[in-house]
C-alpha cells in the first residue's frame, strides 16, 4: 500500500494495463497501448503514474498482459526503488477485461488488507490529485467514487464492495469491464459519487490520440504537461529543457526534442521527438514524429504520425494523397496517415517495383 498517512496508508492502488489497446492499432503492433509515445518525450502511462507521485503514492501495482514483458521492463526504469511492481495472468494467458484482471489478482487484497482500494486504468492522459478523490470517497461514505465519469478510469471502491462487484462480474457475461459493466451495474445498485478531474485525452481512436497533441501546440492550451513545476510529469525519457518553438507571426508552433537533428529542414506545427534526424530540403507539417525517425532528403510529410525507428526515404510523399496513401498505410476518418515499420516496408517495396518498371521500359 502506499506509504502516506491517513486515508491513503489505508488505501491499495492498481494501476490496469490490460489488452492490446486496438483502438490505437497499429500503434500497437509490436508494444503495450500503454507505452505509446504521447507528446514527444511522455509514454501514456507515465500520467497516470505521475498522478500517483505527485498525490504521494509511493507504492503501487501495476497488472498487465499484453507483451507485458516491454511494460515490466519500462516500469523497472522509472526509478520508484522497486515499488512499482508489475503483475501478470498466468503464463500463456490473458486477463479477461479490467475487471477479470482485478478479480484473477483477488490474492492482493488478502496479502495488503487495505480499506480501499484505487484502481485506474493507464490509458488515459489527464492531471488529478487521487488525495482528493480519496478525501471526497470518505466524506461522503460512498461505496465508490468515480473521477469524473466512469470514462475517465479511476475509481475508489471500499473493499467489500469491490469483492462483491467482482464476483458478481466473474459470473455474468460481457466485457467484464469495468467502465462498461461493474460500474454502470454498481451505479443501478449502490452509492456512487463522482470527483472533479482534468482531463487532456482518453485512448478511444487514433484520430483523438493525433488531435489532443496537435492541440497541446496552442499557447492557450489548457493542458501543459512540459512546463508546469506544479503538477510535473515524469517518465523514462522525459527530458529537460524541451524546445518548444512559437512564432506567433505565422502561427507555427512545434515541439522539438532538444536532440533531434532539423536544421534545413521546413518545419511547422509538429511534435519531434528524441533523436530525430531530418534531411535538409526536406518539408513536414501537422505531423508527430517518435523517437528515432528518420526522414529523407527532399521528403515531404503532412499530417502523419511515424512510427519509432522508422525511415522516410529521399523524395517521399505521404499525406498528400488519401488514395495513395491507403494503398501502404492506415488512414483514419479526419485524414490522418499512420505510418509503421511493417507499412514502410510494403511503401519502399512499391517504390522499388516502379523504379525497376521504369528502367525497363
Amino acid at each position: 500500500m502506499t506509504s502516506d498517512k491517513g486515508i491513503s496508508a489505508k488505501t491499495l492502488t492498481l494501476i490496469l494495463a490490460v489488452g492490446e489497446g486496438k483502438t490505437l492499432y497499429p500503434l500497437t503492433r509490436t508494444r503495450p497501448q500503454p507505452l505509446v509515445s504521447y507528446g514527444g518525450m511522455f509514454r501514456i502511462i507515465d500520467f497516470t503514474l505521475s498522478n500517483c507521485w505527485n498525490s504521494g503514492i509511493r507504492r503501487a501495482f501495476v497488472l498487465t498482459d499484453y507483451q507485458h514483458w516491454l511494460t515490466a521492463r519500462y516500469l523497472d526504469s522509472l526509478g520508484w526503488n522497486g515499488n512499482l511492481t508489475g503483475v501478470f495472468p498466468e503464463a500463456g494467458t490473458r486477463y479477461k477485461g479490467t475487471a477479470g484482471a482485478v478479480f484473477q489478482s483477488i490474492g492482493l487484497l488478502h496479502e495488503e488488507q487495505p480499506d480501499y482500494v484505487l484502481i485506474l486504468e493507464s490509458d488515459h492522459v489527464y492531471k488529478t490529485d487521487y488525495r482528493k478523490l480519496l478525501e471526497f470517497h470518505v466524506a461522503h461514505g460512498a461505496d465508490v467514487t468515480t473521477a469524473g465519469s466512469p470514462r475517465i478510469g479511476a475509481y475508489v471502491f471500499n473493499v467489500p464492495i469491490l469483492r462483491k462487484a467482482l464476483l458478481i462480474d466473474a459470473l455474468s457475461t460481457g466485457e467484464h469491464d469495468f467502465r462498461s459493466d461493474v460500474i454502470p451495474r454498481l451505479v443501478q445498485s449502490r452509492h456512487v459519487d463522482d470527483d472533479d478531474y482534468i482531463s487532456q485525452w482518453c485512448a478511444d481512436s487514433v484520430d483523438s490520440y493525433y488531435w489532443s497533441q496537435i492541440e497541446l501546440l496552442l499557447r492557450n492550451s489548457s493542458f501543459d504537461p512540459y512546463t508546469d513545476d506544479s503538477w510535473p510529469i515524469f517518465g523514462a525519457e522525459v527530458e529537460t529543457p524541451i524546445c518548444l518553438l512559437r512564432d506567433k507571426s505565422k502561427g507555427n508552433s512545434s515541439i522539438i526534442s532538444t536532440n533531434a537533428r532539423v536544421h534545413g529542414a521546413d518545419i511547422s506545427h509538429c511534435i519531434i521527438s528524441q533523436n530525430v534526424d531530418i534531411a535538409p530540403g526536406t518539408r513536414v507539417e501537422s505531423s508527430i514524429l517518435f523517437k528515432g525517425v528518420c526522414v529523407g532528403q527532399g521528403a515531404r510529410i503532412r499530417k502523419a504520425i511515424i512510427d519509432e525507428n522508422v525511415r522516410i526515404p529521399d523524395r517521399a510523399i505521404i499525406g498528400y494523397d488519401p488514395e495513395t496513401d491507403r494503398q501502404h498505410f492506415v488512414v483514419t476518418k479526419t485524414g490522418v496517415v499512420v505510418v509503421d515499420r511493417e507499412a514502410i516496408h510494403r511503401f519502399n517495396a512499391t517504390r522499388r517495383d516502379m523504379a525497376a518498371k521504369r528502367v525497363a521500359a
